[in-house]
């Protein structure tokens, strides 16, 4: 269960680094798919750097996978629009 609040905690600080710099590439053609991959690349940083694994913090399996560390770096790929949309919510 520790290990899904630092997840949890890592998306929030992902997410909010991205939406720091947003302005700098929001103009851009493709603007969408340029903060997926930034989201993708901190997200594998952060999976790679604390050995994250949702499926073993799920209790799905019973250790760490690759398998795992790549559902959870897409996890922070797809869960970024979702939580941005939800603080742009918040702050109207």
């Amino acid at each position: 269960m520790e290990m899904v609040g630092i997840i949890v905690a890592i998306s929030i600080v992902i997410w909010y680094i991205i939406d720091r710099f947003k302005p700098l590439w929001s103009t851009l053609p493709g603007a969408k798919f340029i903060t997926i991959i930034i989201a993708g690349i901190l997200g594998a940083i952060a999976v790679i750097t604390f050995n994250l694994d949702i499926l073993y913090a799920a209790g799905i399996v019973s250790e760490i996978t690759t398998f795992g560390m790549i559902c959870t770096t897409a996890l922070y790929m797809a869960g970024s629009s979702a939580f941005a949309e939800l603080i742009e919510r918040l702050k109207k």
